[in-house]
């Protein structure tokens, strides 16, 4: 097993990951905020966000009111920063519907509304409601990412969602998700099933020594990922699972090698798992949420392992690469507070370019 705790891997992949981000960072970008509630003030935010991106001297930020607002100025094209911007000019790149005061077929419309005029949009709702029940409405319109309001409300939290939305391929790693100086950050590269347990008992110190009262539960999260990585990620030329769960795996290959990283900072404790092939997509991430929450797949073998993660960690975040890797991020919060949210967000982020 290669166990690197100098961060030297860590580095390669903050390097790599830049590199990657960096074409799409220097492009400029208009954001839309569409929202209601008084959580969301319009001047705080901006400044907030102005603030906490790395690259937001490249973002323009437009914050609406309502959607009438929100569509009243594509009709006139205008913008918030620059009222004289022309509608054959007006490009938006994200748009973020705060959708607590609004209705599934509200919502459907304005996405419907906005998709027409930008092909291209990124769309997140952000809601104080349970997320579970936007589900059909992510699946039916394509939407992957759902934000779930923290209380109390954090803008900090808000503003690092609204950097990994307008920069997906910057946020690949655990370290994306830890304080900038994190009290441990530690990667392994698992080459063989032997190793699975050398993860698991090395991830348990962890959180004995984080002194996390969830350790099973983590444990069990921790389990379903790396295992799904191992032996459901690699295929074989037509297609099929390559390895049977379970089976003893001497040596994977090269291609085949699973990234294991454990964190911990002040507030949290987490994993990330990635597999270097990027099977998986988003609508089928979506369709097992759902159909396991609502109890449609009770007799299902298949998603439950993704559900039981969903559950039990308190943010649970996809990456997804097409063709090239998947990642899974969960975390735990060291408080008790903030593990009791009654609601999660839903993270997908895939497109990584």
């Amino acid at each position: 097993m290669i166990h690197d705790n100098q961060a030297l891997s860590l580095q390669k992949t903050q390097q790599d990951d830049a590199e990657m981000a960096q074409a799409v960072l220097k492009q400029p970008r208009h954001l839309a905020i569409i929202k209601a509630g008084g959580e969301l003030d319009g001047n705080s935010l901006e400044a907030h966000l102005g603030g906490c991106l790395a690259d937001a001297q490249t973002v323009r930020f437009s914050i609406y009111d309502d959607s009438s607002a929100f569509f009243e100025a594509l009709d006139n094209g205008l913008n918030r920063a620059e009222p004289a911007l022309k509608q054959s000019t007006f490009v938006l790149d994200a748009l973020i519907c705060d959708v607590s005061l609004s209705t599934f077929e509200q919502t459907r419309q304005i996405i419907a509304n906005a998709r027409q005029r930008f092909t291209n949009l990124k769309i997140a709702l952000f809601t104080s409601e349970a997320s579970e029940s936007w589900l059909p409405l992510m699946i039916e319109q394509e939407i992957t990412q759902l934000w779930v309001k923290p209380v109390p409300f954090d803008l900090h939290e808000f503003g690092d969602s609204v950097s990994q939305l307008l920069s997906p391929s910057g946020c690949v790693g655990l370290h994306h998700h830890m304080a900038k100086r994190p009290e441990l950050l530690e990667t392994m590269h698992v080459t063989n099933s032997h190793q699975i347990n050398v993860c698991v008992e090395r991830f348990r110190d962890i959180l004995k020594q984080q002194h996390v009262d969830t350790i099973d539960e983590m444990i069990t999260c921790f389990l379903e990922a790396l295992t799904n990585a191992i032996y459901h990620a690699p295929r074989t030329p037509s297609g099929h699972e390559k390895y049977k769960k379970q089976s003893v795996i001497d040596q994977l290959l090269p291609s085949e090698i699973v990234t294991v990283q454990f964190g911990a900072d002040a507030r949290k404790v987490g994993f990330s798992v990635q597999d270097q092939f990027g099977a998986l997509s988003p609508k089928t991430l979506l369709y097992w949420l759902h159909r396991h929450q609502s109890d449609s797949g009770l007799l299902d073998t298949h998603g439950r392992g993704l559900y039981l993660m969903y559950l039990l960690a308190d943010h649970l975040v996809v990456k997804i690469d097409a063709g090239r890797k998947t990642e899974f991020t969960l975390l735990k919060s060291k408080s008790n507070v903030e593990s009791a949210q009654p609601h999660k967000s839903i993270l997908i982020h895939h497109d990584l370019t």
